[in-house]
Parts: C-alpha cells; structure tokens; sequence
C-alpha cells in the first residue's frame, strides 16, 4: 500500500502548477493557499451547501454560491495525515466543458426532442385556431392567439437550439468536403425567403470562387443560422446584417457575420452583454462548440456599436479538393437540417412560420 506524505510546500507546488481553479485547504477547510475563486482565508465549510464528513478519506465534493455564482469544489485527500486538502473549484465553463466531452447530453437530448414533438404539435393547432379566427373575423381573440403563438415560437426555438446543442455534444460530426461559399450563399438566400414578409434582409460578400472546408454541413448550417438570428436580434430594424465569407490565409477560412449593435445604440439595452447571454437560449454555445467541433475557433467582438462574430476555420487541403468527386457536388439542402433555419429567423424577425 502507498503511503502519501505531500506536506504544504507539496501541495501548495502541486496546486501553482495547476492552475488558478485549484487552491490548498487545511483540515478543517480553510484556505491556505487561494486561487481564482476561494482566496486565502477563506472557510469553505461554512460555504458549502452540503456537509463534508472530516477527514476525507480520498476524495469528496460539494457546492456553494460565491459573487452570485455556482461552484462544485472537489476536494482531494494527498496525505495519510489529512493535514491539508487540494481542492479543485468548477464553475460553469468548466462544467459544460466536462459535459460537452461525457455523456451529459443524453438525458438533455431525450427531453429536447420530448419537448420539440410537443411544441410542434401545439404549434399546428394554435395555427389552425389563428386562420379560423382571422377567417371569422374576430380580430380580438385573433390578436390575443397571435400573442401566445409568438410565445410559443420562442420557446420552440429555444428547445430547438437546445435539441442541437445536446446533438453536438453527444453525436460526432459527419465531417465532409463542401464549399462555404456556396453553403453561406445559399443559406442566405433560404434566410431572405423567410424575412421578405418583414421587410429586413442579409446581405452576402463572398470571393466567387470555392472555399472549401472538411466539417460537418448539417452543423454548419445551424452554427451559421443562430449568427445571423443574433444579428437580427441585438440590431436595429432598419439596418442590413452582413455575412462575408472569404480566406483569412492560406490555411484559413473566415466566416464573419457583422451587425450593428443595439446595445450600444438603443438606451433601452444599455450595457454590456454576457457572451452567454440569448434571447432564444443557447445559440452562442451552439457556435462555439461547432467551431471546436471543426478544429476552429469562435470569436465575438462588439466595438464602436458594431458586433461582429467571427468562425475561423481550416482549409481543405489541395489534395483533399483534388479528390473531390464534382460530379457528386454535396448540395445545401442535404444540410437543410429539417425547418431550424425558419424557426431560427422567423422568431428573430417576429414572423409566424
């Protein structure tokens, strides 16, 4: 059997190298040494929502509320003497993250699709209801049923960006060669169909010839769908989202969608924003965890009332484009991804679809 012996100095060396999620407890939790979260100090037994049974043997872990947020600290027994603890604290980026790379979707996917077969039921019977009213003439209950069907096409997109969220986490990408070009102007053009009935538009820049990227289609629409929807979304109504495609460099793709910005420009959304934060849920994550999904990244920017989101993301190689058969193009709509894009900008632009 191996007999741990890590004093202070050990751990307190251990827990620098870690990084500023991890600090040292003594052994009745206090912090000794902190990190980013639990300073020194500190008496973390008396945060913990649970009680930890002292001393711990190996490993145990609680949660507690600091600065209005949630935190699991996990904490690890590194000497028989249990003198001193190191404690790992994990907040909600590390948490998703964990998630993302587990089996934590499962149960989310499930209850998403539960929720989605209902939304849509209930969507075709309050439509029913909408044009029988609106055929009748009774334009107060109509009014009042217009209400609650955009309720419910904010929820239905909410569960739907969930059900796709749980999708990348659990399900691997179907990884294929197709031009971005193509797939970005095309999908512009399913867009502006839906948001002719308002009056607002996207508007496409593009290089004119391929940019072709290995990723998954399917994916690839919908990361492109929820930008252009938080373009419209966090913009003023009469102005133009603008979606540009072109090569960052000889390895890179860019795929940029630029709006400007109402909270910058409307007193009414004053302030900054959490790049979490949506209106119709997850779609920012959905993004984000597409571009990791296609080895890229994912960047927001909001500068001088203009947000400008950002995918960058590899090039297929010059052998990889040889190889692909053109005369077997993948076209846009074996990415359609069933009726998201609609719902998605319907919602956004306030249209029953």
């Amino acid at each position: 059997m191996t007999t741990l012996k890590l004093g202070l100095h050990d751990t307190v060396e251990l827990a620098k190298r870690l990084g500023g999620r991890f600090c040292v407890l003594d052994s009745v939790l206090r912090c000794v040494y902190g990190g980013d979260i639990v300073k020194e100090g500190m008496q973390l037994s008396d945060m913990l929502h649970e009680h930890l049974r002292l001393p711990v043997k190996s490993f145990d872990e609680g949660t507690f509320t600091h600065d209005g947020h949630f935190y699991c600290a996990r904490v690890y027994s590194l000497s028989d003497g249990n003198e001193y603890y190191l404690c790992e604290v994990l907040g909600q980026s590390e948490a998703v993250s964990i998630m993302e790379k587990t089996d934590g979707a499962v149960e989310l996917l499930s209850l998403c699709s539960s929720m989605d077969y209902g939304l849509n039921e209930m969507h075709d019977s309050i439509e029913l209801l909408r044009s029988t009213l609106r055929d009748n003439g009774d334009m107060e209950k109509f009014l009042a049923v217009c209400g609650f069907e955009r309720s419910l096409m904010r929820l239905s997109a909410s569960v739907k960006n969930l059900t796709e969220y749980s999708r990348l986490m659990y399900a691997p990408p179907e990884r294929v060669l197709f031009d971005a070009e193509h797939l970005c102007e095309k999908l512009t053009e399913r867009c502006n169909a839906v948001l002719a009935k308002c009056g607002r538009y996207i508007e496409m820049y593009g290089e004119g010839k391929g940019i072709y990227i290995c990723a998954d289609g399917r994916q690839a629409v919908i990361a492109l769908a929820n930008a252009i929807q938080n373009a419209l979304l966090y913009s003023p109504k009469d102005t133009v989202p603008r979606l540009t495609v072109r090569r960052l460099d000889s390895r890179t793709a860019e795929i940029t969608v630029v709006n400007e910005d109402i909270m910058f420009t409307r007193e009414d959304f004053s302030g900054a924003m959490d790049f979490a934060y949506q209106r119709a849920g997850c779609g920012l994550a959905v993004i984000r965890r597409f571009a990791e999904l296609s080895h890229g990244s994912c960047e927001l920017v909001r500068k001088d009332g203009i947000a400008s989101l950002t995918l960058r993301l590899p090039l297929a190689s010059e052998a990889e484009v040889a190889d692909f058969r053109l005369e077997e193009p993948l076209t846009f709509e074996r990415f359609s991804a069933g009726n998201i894009v609609e719902v998605l900008i319907g919602y956004a632009a306030d249209i029953f679809v």
